[in-house]
Order: structure tokens, then C-alpha cells, then sequence
């Protein structure tokens, strides 16, 4: 049957859903929703949210018990400071919390909408949503990462409790920990840039307030978030409608002396913009300068819209004989040309037009009863060690693994399956088959068995990893990263050391670590040096060498040591990962060059 849907009805009457049973799990992880908050399930009546036992588990409440009374100071503390996002918009308000360096947690909410940013010493370093879509599952589905139908399965799995979603991901081995690491990233960038396209709504701030979760080791340069913001945010009809009434206002220096244009990681194009707009021409003027077309009218209007909530531009006066009197038809000043956002309508766009109770939706894929049986016992044995796949105890022989194998076999084995069989039982019999042949390959052998049972004993259970302990690597990685940046390789590999300690499987450490020891110690004898080098090679194994970073440190040990050649062939496998790697390109481009200083006057002899 189709997965039930959910209805939750706001304090204004206001209606949010349909929405999933594993994404009501992140809303209560986040707070979002409380005991007695009126749920409809599936269009029905709308009830307390406790009055559903499955939501009631959610919530680890009895259903048929009263909630314990929230303290009237917690729920009602006054805000620092507090306002309509009309009066202020979002790259002004975090303008100016991040140049007071400020440490606390910005609320944003419109009607049923609400975000939270937590700011720490003015930099951004969590965000939070009630909307489902905000969620880290919807994120990964939206993605392509996981399937819709994948993440159904897993809140079943869990029980609902997504917020156990990235340590089930990985326990499942559907995402390596430093793929996991880059999508967290990824999402706390997008609920971050989200906020830029809110119009209006509420704003406030609650200062030391602090994020009670794991923070991920992200730098947000508060200056270049909100130039980002502002280029992601704002649409060129919105920013045309915005400006057009000052085409013929001179655009000059501002009062904010205290941020520098550097500090903002602006593009050559934006970066002229701030020069042009020197106090010496109009808006329409620094457009015929800039050049025509889209992309250079946004430039303008986005830098010029950014300098000024900023304060580092500001309007000057009007000049009424403009040379810039028309601009060409590849610039369109038309205010017929696109209408503004409507100012109601904003928040659509952060979360979607909320459907009714009663509106048709797009149905749910049906999952018939054998894809649903397959799919529990595939994800219930990628969460067993090899002995609990086989039903055995740990003190099993060979000949009891290979009885047991053999009559999971008789089930499971897509030999067995009948031609009409559809494709997709197909796959996961097939997975299934693969998951209890690798437990038996282990246990059959006696010294593969014994082994294993000594990594069992030591806790390190197959499959199995902290993420707690993954996060934490990962900062440290990004440190050791900056120290080899910086060229202090010694202080580099201990970083990384610590790293390798806490997540060992991760080979992007393993090359980091083998080229800044490398460094760390250049006249080292030979089989130091080798030793560097294979950490490299074993590191890119580690990562199907697909690392492009990796190959350009190979080509510099490589050349390093004199092997000229091998090194040719590192960087440019570098650059076939990645096409526009700077550093490789350079790389190739002095060898070339030093190439042809030997050639002499009358180059190289053929």
C-alpha cells in the first residue's frame, strides 16, 4: 500500500503537506512540531498529534497521556533584536550581525515557514528548517544520491528516526564517509543560500544562543556568503525593477570604510563594477561601460544592489542629461519586461506550494509485497556481521557454514528465480545473494574466520563506523589541508595522522598525508622518499583513482625525484580528471618551457 501521508495544521490555520512519515521524524528531531499539534492523516479530520501511535512513538509519548507542561520562560524568550525582512533585508541583516561578530541564533519564519541561522563570532556555522524539503533525506533524493523509494525503506528501517539517517548510510555502505561529509556540505550551503530569496517574513535574533549539534568543519566567509547570497537570491527582472527608477543617479563611494572589496571574493566582471562606480557616472552610464548583454547587466545590478545594502556604494544626484540617455536594445530598461516577485509569494520558492488536504497529488510509487519482503531482508543483512547473515552462532565450523549457505542459497539464489520475474526483484535477489555469499566466502575459510572473529572481539564490527568519529576527521583534514596550503608540511602530517586514526579508510588522507611528509623532510634518504610515494599510490587506490589532487602531489613527488617522466603523466591524468585543474596545467606548462631552454636557439634535435 502507499505510504501514509500527513497533514499539519499552523497556528493561523494555515495547512503544510502531504508529507511522509520519515520526514515527520526530522520535524520532531528539529523540535518543529509538538504533542498536540493538529495532524490530518490523509485528508481526514485533524487530531492531536499524540492521538496517532505511530506519531506518538515519534514523539516517545504514551498516546493516551498528557504532555508534561513546557515552562512558560522557555517557550516565550524575548529576542535581542527583532523586525519585518521588508524594512531589512536578509544581506543587510547578516551584514550587520556579521561585522559585530556576533554569536547567537537568527529565527526567520512567515507564516508556517520558519529557519533558523546560528551565527558564531558572525559567521554562519548551522542552519535549521521545519520545511520537509529542507530535510537531509529530501535533499539527498532531489540529488540523485538516493531514491524516494530508497529513502521510504530506510525510515522503516530506523523506525522513523532519520535523524540516524547518515549513520545508517554508511553503515549500509551507501555513501563512503567522505562522500557523506562533501553532501552535508552540500546541504547546509543550500538551506544557507535559501534564506537570500525570503522577501518578507519576521526576523529574530537571540543573542548567545548557541547550535547543540555537531558543527561541520565549514568556514563561512561572512562577506563572500553574502555576495554568494545576493547572486543566487535575486532574479535579473527583480534587480532591474529594483534599480530602474535610478538609471540616472550617479553611483558613488559609500561610508563603509571598514570592508575592503577584497573580502567579498568578487569576479574580474563584478570587480569592475566597484571601479566604475566612483562618484564620476550614472547607473546607465557604468552599463554602456560594462558592455551589453545579460550577464553583464546582472553583474552591474547585482554588485551595484550588494554595494549599497552594504554600504559600500551609495546614490549620488540625478543628472537629467545623461549621456547614456538610451541604452541598446541588447540592455532592455522595459518595466513591461518581467514582473517583480510578488511580495507574498517568496517562500513559495523556499518550500513549494502547499497542497490542501483533498488536492490530488502526484501518487506514490506502489511498492508491491515481495519488493517490500526483499527490500527488509537486504537492508536487514547489511546491518548484520557475517555470522548473524547465516543465522550461526560464533562459534561455528565450516561445515556448519556451508549447510547453512547452502539452504539460504535454495531461496535466494536468482538461479531459482522464474522467467517472468521482474527485473527489479531480480536486482535485489541478486544483492541479497551477493551479501550472504561474502559471509561465506569469510567464514568457510578457518583462517579467514579466525581473523575475522578477532575483529569482532575488538569491536570493529563489518561494515560498521563512528560518524561521530568521521566528522571529526574531516575537520582535522580540513585543517591538515590549510597547513599544506601553507607549505608547514611537519605541522601537516600530524594533522593528518590523527586523522588516518580516527577514519582509516578514507585514502584522500593517505596521499594528503604521504605528500606533506614528503616535504616535511626533502633530503631524506631513498626509502623514506618511496615510502611517501606509495602512501600517495595506495591512497588513490583507496579512491578508484579519481582523485585529481592526488595525481598533481604523485607528479610533484615524481619530479622531485628526478623521474621526470612519470611525473609528465601524473599531471595530466590529473587534468583528465579535471579539465581547468590550474595547478596541473602550470605544472605541465614549466616543463614544457624548461624543455624548450634546453632545445637552445635551434630547439630540440629530432
Amino acid at each position: 500500500m502507499p505510504p501514509r501521508r500527513y497533514y499539519f495544521k499552523a497556528v493561523d490555520d494555515s495547512v503544510l503537506g502531504p508529507i511522509s512519515l520519515n520526514v515527520v521524524a526530522e520535524m520532531v528531531m528539529a523540535q518543529k512540531v509538538k504533542a498536540n499539534t493538529p495532524v490530518s492523516l490523509d485528508g481526514k479530520d485533524f487530531r492531536p498529534m499524540k492521538s496517532f501511535p505511530e506519531l506518538a512513538t515519534l514523539l516517545s509519548v504514551d498516546a493516551t497521556e498528557e504532555p508534561e507542561p513546557v515552562p512558560e520562560d522557555i517557550l516565550q524568550e524575548e529576542p535581542t533584536y527583532q523586525g519585518e525582512i521588508t524594512e531589512v533585508s536578509i544581506p543587510k541583516l547578516l551584514y550587520h550581525f556579521s561585522a559585530s561578530r556576533t554569536t547567537g541564533r537568527l529565527n526567520l519564519s512567515d507564516q508556517t515557514v520558519e529557519k533558523d541561522l546560528y551565527l558564531m563570532n558572525g559567521k554562519i556555522v548551522a542552519a535549521e528548517s521545519n520545511l520537509p524539503a529542507d530535510q537531509l533525506g529530501p535533499f539527498l533524493v532531489r540529488h540523485g544520491v538516493i531514491s524516494e523509494d530508497q529513502l521510504d525503506a530506510i525510515a522503516r528501517k530506523l523506525d522513523g528516526r532519520l535523524d540516524r539517517l547518515s549513520d545508517h548510510l554508511i553503515h549500509s555502505r551507501t555513501l563512503s564517509p567522505h562522500d557523506l561529509f562533501e553532501h552535508l556540505r552540500g546541504h547546509l550551503f543550500e538551506k544557507v543560500y535559501e534564506v537570500f530569496r525570503w522577501r518578507v517574513g519576521h526576523y529574530a535574533f537571540f543573542e548567545g544562543q548557541e547550535f547543540k549539534g555537531s558543527l561541520l568543519p565549514i568556514n563561512f566567509n561572512p562577506w563572500e556568503t553574502i555576495a554568494e547570497g545576493v547572486r543566487r537570491g535575486y532574479e535579473l527582472a527583480e534587480l532591474r525593477d529594483l534599480l530602474l527608477p535610478y538609471g540616472n543617479y550617479l553611483i558613488v563611494p559609500g561610508p563603509n570604510t571598514s570592508l575592503h572589496l577584497n573580502q567579498l571574493g568578487l569576479l574580474p566582471r563584478e570587480l569592475k563594477v566597484f571601479k566604475l562606480a566612483q562618484g564620476h557616472r550614472t547607473l546607465n552610464a557604468i552599463n554602456e561601460e560594462m558592455g551589453f548583454g545579460e550577464e553583464n547587466l546582472f553583474a552591474v545590478l547585482s554588485m551595484v544592489y550588494l554595494g549599497l545594502e552594504l554600504e559600500l556604494l551609495a546614490l549620488g544626484e540625478e543628472i537629467h542629461e545623461s549621456s547614456a540617455a538610451e541604452l541598446d536594445e541588447g540592455i532592455v530598461w522595459d518595466q513591461n519586461a518581467a514582473a517583480p516577485m510578488p511580495a507574498g509569494e517568496p517562500n513559495d520558492a523556499a518550500g513549494g506550494q502547499v497542497p490542501l488536504p483533498g488536492t490530488p497529488v502526484k501518487a506514490a510509487p506502489v511498492v508491491s509485497r515481495e519488493e517490500q519482503e526483499l527490500l527488509e531482508t537486504l537492508n536487514k543483512l547489511k546491518e548484520q556481521d557475517f555470522f548473524e547473515r547465516l543465522s550461526l552462532p560464533r562459534n561455528a565450523l565450516s561445515k556448519d557454514v556451508s549447510k547453512a549457505f547452502l539452504q539460504a542459497a535454495r531461496r535466494f539464489h536468482p538461479d531459482q528465480l522464474a522467467p517472468e520475474t521482474p527485473e527489479r526483484l531480480r536486482e535485489l535477489t541478486s544483492e541479497i545473494f551477493a551479501l550472504l555469499n561474502e559471509a561465506q566466502q569469510t567464514l568457510a575459510n578457518d583462517q579467514r574466520r579466525a581473523a575475522y572473529l578477532e575483529g569482532l572481539d575488538a569491536g570493529a564490527k563489518d561494515g560498521q563506523v563512528d560518524v561521530g568519529n568521521i566528522v571529526q576527521a574531516e575537520m582535522l583534514f580540513q585543517k591538515g589541508e590549510l597547513l599544506v596550503n601553507n607549505r608547514k608540511f611537519e605541522e601537516a602530517v600530524k594533522i593528518f595522522d590523527d586523522a588516518i586514526k580516527l577514519n582509516p579508510d578514507e585514502g584522500e588522507f593517505l596521499i594528503f598525508r604521504g605528500y606533506a611528509a614528503f616535504f616535511a623532510k626533502p633530503a631524506a634518504d631513498p626509502a623514506y622518499k618511496q615510502n611517501c610515494l606509495d602512501n600517495i599510490n595506495r591512497g588513490l587506490k583507496m579512491r578508484d583513482n579519481n582523485v585529481a589532487n592526488g595525481y598533481l602531489f604523485l607528479g610533484r613527488v615524481q619530479k622531485a625525484m628526478g623521474d621526470e617522466e612519470a611525473a609528465r603523466k601524473s599531471f595530466k591524468k590529473a587534468l583528465a580528471l579535471e579539465h581547468n585543474h590550474i595547478e596541473a596545467q602550470r605544472e605541465l606548462r614549466l616543463m614544457s618551457m624548461r624543455e624548450e631552454k634546453k632545445g637552445g636557439l635551434f630547439g630540440k634535435k629530432k
